[in-house]
């Protein structure tokens, strides 16, 4: 996967953060492609903690400015939670197979969610001094 500015959201940091996910998400194909069961492994807790503060720094803008969309979008990422959650509990069973599955559901989730979700704050970030 590589990056297209027509994914950015136009806040530099978010969009760093957006494009380090598709760095350690091609990290983790090109693992699964070798077959390093053990990188395989260590990339996918790598994407859940990236998850984690990823979701943390869109969150805490969110808060700081009072954004009025925060509820819905943080409903959006605590599903994003759940799903990771569950890959992680199966991790050990089949790596490969998890790794493929989280693949899938973090490429949807990275484009779909910047394009429908993300899009809805950027004007108010921007009217905020956000950029």
């Amino acid at each position: 996967m590589e990056w297209d500015d027509k994914f950015s959201v136009h806040v530099k940091k978010i969009d760093n953060q957006h494009k380090h996910f598709i760095a350690i998400m091609d990290k983790l194909f090109e693992a699964i492609q070798v077959d390093e069961e053990d990188a395989v492994s260590k990339i996918i807790d790598e994407l859940a903690a990236y998850t984690d503060l990823h979701f943390a720094t869109e969150e805490a803008l969110f808060d700081k400015l009072k954004f009025p969309g925060a509820d819905e979008h943080k409903a959006e990422h605590y599903k994003i939670k759940v799903k990771i959650i569950k890959f992680l509990s199966n991790k050990d069973e089949d790596p490969f197979k998890v790794g493929y599955e989280l693949l899938d559901v973090l490429e949807d989730w990275l484009f779909n969610h910047m394009a429908k979700m993300d899009s809805k704050y950027v004007k108010f970030f921007h009217e905020n001094g956000i950029s």
